[in-house]
């Protein structure tokens, strides 16, 4: 058992913390991203071994591949020949750290549903223990790359929300990763938002997961960028989970070895506050449960 100093309070929609005592559980990091995606610092192998000393016994490597519209030919950067070094050198590390990590095959999809046909096909011909479904893009437009200060907030939110919306209907994935993550890179513009004010369109998301027995990625990234919070707020998965959300995972979409369980403390706390006792890991696309 880890234990660990510290104490969480909030200003102005952000999270802070000093250390105090505290016992952290979560032992499992399910968003992380190798140097085999293109924004990747390090290794599967770094990786790993970074998790063994952060005493994870679990994770999942879940580097991107992303959909765009079909005849702008973007997509076929994101091939199949891409997926097949992914594969060979994902069984290459589960044999090497056989006994001291597992590691899952995962993967984090990009708006799949613009071209939906050829992510069905990537579905069924690679078998995966983990999918996580995200939208990262806005009419072909990286949330990273959008100029807060110059467009409609309102606007923009409720495309974002309409992609959202149609992911969590139609693709086939398993837990929906970073549902607010417009709020992060909105935050890095000096613009503070929150999905909240769409609770309607919210609660439509998160009903659409439920029935259809898809999970909910609490992600850290937020608490170590300058938005100094979870992804989704905490407001939310309290909300998925009294609409009757089972499934949650923990990542920390970690794309440097480092960064590798950042914060799990901190989320760990806070899901105890809403009376949060499990998460989810998987397997061949099936979840399993462990207390926290």
């Amino acid at each position: 058992m880890m234990f660990i100093r510290f104490c969480v309070f909030c200003s102005k929609n952000k999270i802070f913390f000093d250390k105090g005592a505290f016992s952290m559980s979560i032992r499992a990091d399910y968003h992380i991203h190798s140097c085999i995606s293109p924004d990747g610092r390090h290794s599967i192998e770094e990786i790993a071994e970074k998790a063994i000393a952060c005493g994870l016994n679990e994770i999942a490597i879940t580097d991107h591949f992303e959909f765009f519209d079909p005849e702008s030919n973007i997509h076929q950067s994101w091939s199949k020949e891409y997926l097949d070094h992914y594969f060979e050198q994902l069984q290459f590390f589960q044999e090497r750290f056989q006994g001291r990590l597992i590691i899952r095959k995962g993967i984090e999809i990009g708006q799949p549903f613009i071209h939906q046909v050829y992510a069905d096909e990537i579905m069924k011909q690679y078998h995966f223990d983990y999918v996580i479904g995200s939208v990262h893009k806005i009419n072909d437009c990286d949330l990273g790359r959008v100029n807060y200060l110059e467009i409609s907030i309102d606007e923009l939110i409720r495309e974002n929300l309409s992609s959202l919306m149609t992911l969590s209907q139609y693709s086939d994935f398993d837990c929906i990763g970073h549902l607010d993550l417009i709020k992060r890179y909105a935050a890095q513009k000096g613009v503070y938002i929150s999905l909240l004010d769409y609770q309607e369109e919210v609660e439509v998301i998160l009903k659409n997961l439920i029935s259809r027995e898809k999970g909910l990625e609490i992600n850290t990234s937020g608490l170590r960028q300058t938005v100094k919070q979870i992804l989704p707020s905490i407001e939310i998965i309290k909300r998925f989970c009294q609409l009757g959300g089972k499934v949650l995972t923990v990542g920390s979409d970690a794309h440097r070895k480092d960064d590798v369980a950042k914060d799990f403390q901190v989320a760990q706390m806070l899901l105890e506050e809403i009376g949060v006792s499990y998460i989810a890991t998987f397997e061949n696309r099936k979840p399993h449960f462990y207390k926290i």
